[in-house]
C-alpha cells in the first residue's frame, strides 16, 4: 500500500503557501514553533527548493492585520498626545514666576462676653506640691509611727528613733536613685564615685539603718489576716484615697498595669504579661481618666483579691473581669453623670453591662 494513496500527494506549492501566509509577527501565531521547525530535507531528500517568482508572491494572500495596526497606531497616537501635553505643562510651570506681595492680615474681632470670667482659675502647683497631693503628710506620719514601732519591737532598748523630715529625705534619696543609677548602693557614698546630693543629705550608715527598719504596718497583727499585701496595705489605702480626691473626666478606662519587679522574693505575686512594657512585676487593675491620671486601683493577689472588698454576694459570683470593673466603678464620685467606661474583651460582659446600667446608671 502506498502512503500517497492514503494521505494524498503533498504538493510543494501548498507548503510554500502555508509558510508564506503566516502572520508577519511570528509571536502572534500558535503554530509558529511547530512550523518553523519543518525541514524540507525530512519531507523529500531529493527536493531542491526553488526561488519564488515575483508573480507567485503577488498571488499569495497575506493575513489582514489592518485592525491590529490601526489599534496600535491609535494607542501610540494617544501616548504621544499625553506626553506632549505633559511636556508643555511642565514647561509652563517652570517658566511661571511666583510674585510675593506684602498684605496686612485682617484683624478678627471675637465676640464674647466675660471670657476671662468663664475660664477656670487653675492654680499652677510646684513639683513638690503636686507630689504631696498623692504622697501626703499623713502617709509620712504613718511611716514614721510604724518604723519607730518596729525599731522598738526589734530592740526595746534602742533609742535610734526617726522623724518626719528624715523619712522625707529617705524617700527623696530612693526616688533619686531610681533616676541616677549606680552599680551598687555604696557607690553613692564612695569617695571616688559619690553623688553629692545623696552623700550630703544622709550618711550611708543612717540610710542603711532606715532601709532595714522601715515599716508600714504592725507585724503583730499579721497572723489574723489573709491579706498577702498586709505589710503595705495601710500605705496603699492612703495612696488610693488621695487618688480618689482628684476629679475624674467623663471618659474612664479599666486596664491592667504592671509595677516592674524582677526579684525572686515575691513568690507567685510576681506576674508576667507579655504585651506590657514591664513584663515582670506586680499586677494592678486600674481605672484612669482620659488625661492619664489614675483614680482607683486594685492589687492582684490571686483568689484573695476580693476578700476584703465591698462586693455583694451576687457580684462575687461574676467573672474576674466583671468583678474588677464593678469594684472600680463603685468609687466614681458621680457615675450617672454621662460617664463612659472603656475596657478590652477581658473586662467586657453582657451581664456586667446590664448590672452597671441597673446599679450605677452607667
Amino acid at each position: 500500500m502506498q502512503c500517497s494513496n492514503f494521505y494524498g500527494k503533498s504538493s510543494q506549492p501548498a507548503l510554500v503557501k502555508l509558510i508564506s501566509t503566516g502572520p508577519t509577527d511570528p509571536y502572534d501565531s500558535e503554530v509558529y514553533d511547530s512550523e518553523s521547525s519543518v525541514d524540507d530535507s525530512v519531507i523529500d531528500k531529493d527536493y531542491i527548493p526553488e526561488e519564488l517568482q515575483e508573480s507567485d508572491e503577488e498571488h499569495l494572500t497575506q493575513p489582514s492585520t489592518s485592525h491590529r495596526v490601526n489599534t496600535n497606531r491609535l494607542i501610540y497616537d494617544q501616548i504621544e498626545l499625553v506626553e506632549s501635553n505633559l511636556i508643555g505643562s511642565s514647561d509652563a510651570i517652570s517658566n511661571r514666576r511666583n510674585i510675593w506681595k506684602h498684605i496686612d492680615i485682617e484683624r478678627v474681632v471675637v465676640q464674647s462676653n466675660n471670657i476671662r470670667n468663664s475660664c477656670p482659675n487653675v492654680e499652677i502647683l510646684s513639683p513638690m506640691q503636686y507630689f504631696s497631693q498623692f504622697f501626703s503628710d499623713g502617709m509620712i506620719d504613718h511611716i514614721v509611727f510604724q518604723t519607730n514601732l518596729y525599731i522598738i519591737q526589734s530592740n526595746p532598748n534602742s533609742t535610734a528613733q526617726t522623724c518626719k523630715n528624715e523619712i522625707k529625705d529617705f524617700i527623696a534619696i530612693l526616688l533619686y536613685m531610681g533616676v541616677v543609677e549606680c552599680p551598687s548602693i555604696r557607690d553613692y557614698w564612695d569617695p571616688e564615685t559619690k553623688i553629692i546630693l545623696v552623700s550630703e543629705t544622709m550618711t550611708q550608715k543612717r540610710f542603711e539603718f532606715l532601709r532595714r527598719f522601715i515599716h508600714f504596718n504592725d507585724n503583730a497583727q499579721q497572723m489574723n489576716s489573709n491579706d498577702r499585701f498586709y505589710k503595705i496595705r495601710p500605705i496603699f489605702d492612703l495612696l488610693r484615697h488621695n487618688c480618689l480626691q482628684i476629679e475624674p473626666t467623663r471618659q474612664q478606662s479599666v486596664d491592667e498595669v504592671m509595677i516592674a519587679y524582677k526579684g525572686t522574693r515575691a513568690g507567685n505575686l510576681r506576674q508576667y504579661i507579655a504585651n506590657k512594657p514591664d513584663k515582670w512585676g506586680f499586677k494592678l487593675f486600674c481605672r484612669g481618666s482620659s488625661n492619664g491620671i489614675i483614680h482607683d486601683f486594685i492589687l492582684y493577689q490571686g483568689q484573695t483579691t476580693f476578700t476584703c472588698s465591698n462586693l455583694s454576694e451576687e457580684e462575687h459570683k461574676m467573672l474576674m473581669g466583671a468583678k474588677v470593673v464593678t469594684l472600680l466603678c463603685k468609687t466614681l464620685s458621680n457615675p450617672g453623670n454621662c460617664t463612659v467606661v472603656y475596657g478590652d474583651n477581658f473586662f467586657t460582659d453582657l451581664k456586667l453591662i446590664s448590672h452597671l446600667k441597673s446599679s450605677l446608671n452607667l
